[in-house]
């Protein structure tokens, strides 16, 4: 019988799907609080960027009453 395995010592690491075809895939202890504040600014600054696209174009919808929007329709030929 062969049996393939690494001996490791007892630390606060989970292996997780450890074996031959996915070796060092481990969990250590404090990553999780880590990974959720990169998380957080991540989609806090996705939320600016949205915001600041909302405002853009409520600016050129709203800006000299709607005049950008109608130039922009009559350059397409559409009546507004």
């Amino acid at each position: 019988m062969t049996v393939l395995g690494t001996y490791r010592a007892a630390r606060s690491v989970l292996d997780v799907g450890y074996g031959p075809q996915s070796p060092d895939h481990e969990i250590f202890l404090g990553e999780a609080g880590a990974l959720a504040r990169r998380d957080f600014m991540v989609v806090q600054g996705l939320a600016a960027v949205l915001w600041a696209a909302t405002l853009a174009g409520l600016y050129l919808v709203l800006a000299d009453k709607g005049a950008r929007v109608r130039a922009a329709l009559a350059a397409l030929g559409v009546q507004p």
